[in-house]
């Protein structure tokens, strides 16, 4: 028992220390219902990905949402700052259910790149667990109604910029993709979505191996 207990707490040691970096490598969802989900190990600290606005009357890629766990909500956050494409992007947080949570902008009126910053009470006082991180470029939104005609179709006000917001309600779900509302802004290309407080979603075999382990210390245990 204790050479399988060995053995089983490298493989567990050496899976999360690699697993700190998701690499966007199939098309993340534009819908928070259907989010691409971060599955591996261990502490999820970076995402990386692109979108693409070439057709700026209807994007393909207008939006990235992202299933991960958020194990600890007083620290978590993040960041697009450290972006090397887009340079004014939007970040969301939404419930798995699609349901808003808070989202933010523009850092300053000078830099147009966006955080959620630790502590915000929209979400430190979250119930540890899976939730969706979204990112746009600046004129896309998520929205209520397919196609939105005003402001108050979409989940989140567009104004004020700098503010953590929260939903216009928290009842209202995400049934749109996007929603074009200023396609002047509309930038795409490569993102960084820095986090803390963050993992991944434990994949099938991780849940297996942390179960057998929880297995075998329970057997040592008793064994004592």
């Amino acid at each position: 028992m204790k050479i399988a207990s060995v053995g089983l707490a490298l493989v567990l040691c050496a899976g999360a220390a690699n697993a700190q970096v998701f690499n966007e490598s199939a098309d993340a969802s534009g819908l928070a219902q259907t989010a691409l989900s971060v599955t591996g190990s261990g502490a999820l600290t970076q995402i990386n990905g692109s979108l693409d606005y070439t057709n700026a009357a209807a994007p393909a890629d207008a939006m990235d949402f992202f299933l991960i766990d958020i194990t600890n909500p007083a620290a978590f956050s993040a960041t697009t700052v450290g972006s090397s494409g887009m340079t004014d992007t939007v970040l969301y947080l939404f419930n798995t259910n699609g349901t808003g949570i808070a989202k933010q902008d523009d850092i300053s009126g000078t830099n147009f790149l966006s955080t959620l910053p630790a502590g915000n009470a929209l979400y430190s006082g979250l119930t540890p667990g899976q939730y969706v991180i979204g990112i746009s470029s600046y004129g896309i939104a998520p929205a209520r109604v397919a196609p939105p005609a005003t402001f108050a179709d979409l989940i989140f006000n567009v104004s004020p910029f700098t503010a953590v917001q929260a939903p216009y309600s928290a009842s209202s779900v995400m049934v749109s993709t996007y929603g074009v509302f200023d396609a002047s802004g509309l930038n795409g290309g490569a993102y960084r979505i820095t986090l803390t407080g963050a993992s991944y979603i434990p994949s099938p075999a991780t849940a297996g191996l942390l179960a057998a382990g929880a297995l075998v210390a329970t057997r040592r245990r008793r064994a004592k």
